[in-house]
């Protein structure tokens, strides 16, 4: 510990006026500003309104990219669960009258259908795959038959009887789905 002393006080003896700190961070700064990728895109720390736009904007563009990528996306693949947990429940959020929103969950029953066909045409109808569609379609099932609930309950009778009748003609026509997620 006797052998640091010398060095400490040695050290101790170099320090940085005031004046020199500022002229120092200045030149930084003006080196980062000159030299620095992200100082051109983001602007100076004395900016801070700019460089929050910019993350902003690069954010959204780089998120509607993952949410474009993950509309194609079958169950068992990396962005599957955007499609289902962000993506889809982004669209439900703008759709404002029970009709809307019940058509929606009809869509999102056809959704999960073709998914089903999909798989089961490449030969990637999992067990894991059928039981997360299943739930999903029980899912989107139990929000349309409340949904269809409300626009009776509403006086909107034919509305409701209109869109049983398509789901009635969804399951139809994707018998195909029906039968493999049925399947043992």
């Amino acid at each position: 510990m006797k052998e640091l002393n010398p060095l400490k006080t040695a050290l101790g003896i170099v320090r940085l006026t005031v004046q020199e700190k500022e002229q120092g961070r200045r030149e930084f700064i003006a080196f980062m500003e000159k030299k620095s990728f992200l100082s051109r895109f983001f602007g100076s720390m004395r900016r801070p309104a700019m460089s929050l736009a910019a993350s902003l904007g690069i954010l959204a563009v780089f998120s509607s990219g993952v949410s474009y990528a993950a509309e194609s996306s079958l169950p068992g693949d990396t962005l599957y669960p955007i499609k289902v947990e962000v993506n889809e429940e982004v669209q439900e959020f703008f759709r404002f009258t029970p009709e809307a929103k019940a058509e929606w969950d009809l869509e999102r029953m056809a959704r999960r259908m073709a998914e089903a066909e999909e798989l089961s045409t490449q030969g990637k109808l999992s067990e894991k795959a059928k039981i997360e569609l299943k739930a999903k379609l029980k899912e989107h099932g139990d929000e349309m038959n409340f949904r269809l609930e409300e626009l009776k309950a509403s006086g909107a009778e034919e509305q409701s009887t209109q869109l049983s009748d398509k789901r009635k003609a969804l399951f139809d026509l994707h018998q195909t789905a029906t039968q493999e997620l049925q399947a043992p």
